[in-house]
């Protein structure tokens, strides 16, 4: 029986228990500011970014891993592994898929690349399902065949507390940037289709925002797979975390509600204080 590693991007912000517990490694992005090029999480975390635009930085560049590095990371982990999968951010956000499927080549049919069409831990759902799979014994081809039939079912969005971070980056007009800061306006963005897409928005106070949000997320609880819940979040408070947990925990009864702190990578574009539910339908 062969031995099936599962590796990711580091978008997937999976927890590091987590992926210690189910074995699973990442491949880091790179994040480039006005002070220098980091590796994302061995070198900058969201607090960095975070602080970093507080002081003034106004230049943030994401980046994927090279095709080299690709190749190189894919052979460590076939050291101890007969093949891999490993999954991307969404192919329409990142030239990641592209330049892991150029390098899977190399390994002649021992590593599958699997596109998410997803970012944060809405990547994290079917890596965990991959991961648990593989732990099971099941073959790679039914893994696939298991992540394409569930990557549909993948519900990930978030609420900002506002647009500034994707205005530096490029993602929004000045135009929509003045109206959200005059109008306190804070966007719900969900991944549709491998893309980013406005959702909703709300009005006013954010923390009463996020309690809104939360609500309207859940509000069918019947539709819901009550497996894992991810709250993911860019340095929210732990009074926030809190809240948003005890709200969770009262709308639907999921068996398990990971919080998990967003990459540099994500930061750079969702800005502090953003906070998003990833689950799944049936």
């Amino acid at each position: 029986m062969s031995k099936i590693g599962i590796t990711a991007d580091c978008t997937c912000d999976l927890p590091e228990e987590l992926c210690n517990a189910l074995g699973v490694k990442l491949l880091h992005f790179y994040v480039t500011t006005e002070t220098g090029c980091f590796k994302d999480m061995a070198e900058i975390t969201a607090g960095n970014i975070i602080e970093y635009f507080e002081n003034g930085g106004r230049s943030i560049v994401t980046a994927a891993p090279t095709y080299d590095e690709y190749v190189e990371f894919f052979g460590e982990a076939l050291k101890s592994n007969d093949e891999l999968i490993h999954i991307t951010i969404g192919s329409s956000m990142s030239r990641s898929y592209d330049r892991a499927m150029r390098a899977a080549k190399v390994y002649e049919g021992k590593v599958k690349v699997f596109d998410s069409q997803n970012l944060t831990t809405g990547i994290a759902h079917t890596v965990v399902e991959a991961a648990e799979m593989s732990q099971m014994g099941i073959s790679s081809g039914k893994i696939i065949e298991r992540l394409e039939t569930i990557r549909g079912k993948v519900m990930a969005s978030f609420i900002v507390n506002n647009v500034d971070f994707l205005y530096i980056t490029g993602r929004v007009k000045r135009a929509l940037k003045v109206m959200c800061d005059t109008f306190s306006i804070h966007p719900v963005l969900c991944a549709k289709n491998g893309e980013i897409k406005v959702k909703r928005v709300y009005f006013g106070d954010y923390d009463k925002c996020i309690i809104r949000y939360v609500k309207k997320e859940l509000a069918d609880p019947v539709c819901i797979n009550k497996k894992k819940l991810f709250l993911t979040h860019s340095d929210c408070s732990v009074k926030v975390l809190n809240q948003a947990k005890e709200l969770i925990s009262s709308l639907c009864s999921f068996k398990s509600i990971d919080v998990a702190m967003t990459s540099a990578t994500i930061t750079s574009n969702c800005g502090a204080k953003a906070l998003g539910l990833m689950y799944m339908v049936e």
